[in-house]
């Protein structure tokens, strides 16, 4: 089971960025072996994200619980290789450093991530209220503009499993964007709202990546893969335990 990259228990501070000037993430020589968690390993990856840039990943059939994003939030141990995030190597931090980190970070997951014991809207503004700066006033504003962005009527209150799996995905993306993330993980994003989400989720990713956000972003979808309203900066095929850059 994946773990949340947020814990209300940590009162880790956001760390200011540390290299402007270098890649967000940065996979080099990366190996993870699965031990059965993922449906494929990571065999010698090279990947290189800076700031506003989107690498569009097509995964394989099947090939839908891959270790990337883990991997991109040091939640592996990698067999070979590293792992850097804002010029920081993951396995080299401390618990509580790694903690502050990921707080700078969005994800959507593949599987399902959601506290099931608190509401869909304090799931989606725990981190932020726990670790961002931001009042807890502008924290709501931010969520409701993006919860309508999204076509949702606002900010959902229902727990996790009164709410329709298409609604529990659109939550998903503004709790990914929500505090302005410095690096933004998306593992199959469209997935049971597609096509209505492409425009109004090409424009939060515009959006983001303005601010400077670097974007990792998977599909399975042939259609979201040959999009060009993406705009990705680089193209990659899964192929086995290989990450591909496609070049065209």
């Amino acid at each position: 089971m994946t773990v949340p990259i947020t814990s209300s228990s940590s009162q880790a501070t956001v760390p200011d960025v540390t290299d402007e000037s270098g890649p967000v993430l940065l996979f080099d020589q990366l190996t993870v072996q699965t031990d059965g968690s993922y449906t494929t390993s990571i065999w010698n990856a090279n990947l290189s994200l800076g700031r506003g840039e989107l690498a569009l990943i097509q995964l394989e059939p099947q090939q839908y619980n891959t270790p990337l994003m883990d991997a991109a939030l040091g939640l592996v141990q990698p067999q070979h290789g590293r792992v850097m995030f804002d010029g920081e190597n993951w396995q080299q931090m401390s618990p509580d450093r790694a903690c502050a980190m990921r707080n700078r970070t969005g994800r959507v997951f593949e599987g399902n991530a959601w506290l099931h014991q608190l509401s869909i809207s304090d799931n989606i503004t725990l981190a932020s209220r726990y670790h961002g700066k931001a009042s807890e006033e502008s924290i709501a504003a931010d969520a409701v503009r993006l919860a309508r962005q999204f076509g949702l009527p606002g900010l959902p209150t229902a727990p996790t499993d009164k709410v329709p799996e298409p609604d529990l995905r659109r939550a998903e993306l503004v709790r990914a964007l929500l505090g302005d993330p410095a690096l933004i993980l998306l593992e199959r994003p469209t997935r049971a709202i597609y096509p209505e989400i492409m425009r109004p989720l090409i424009q939060a990713l515009q959006a983001a990546r303005e601010k400077g956000a670097a974007v990792l972003f998977t599909t399975s979808n042939a259609k979201v893969w040959e999009s060009t309203a993406i705009r990705p900066t680089y193209r990659f095929r899964m192929s086995g335990s290989q990450l591909l850059e496609i070049t065209r």
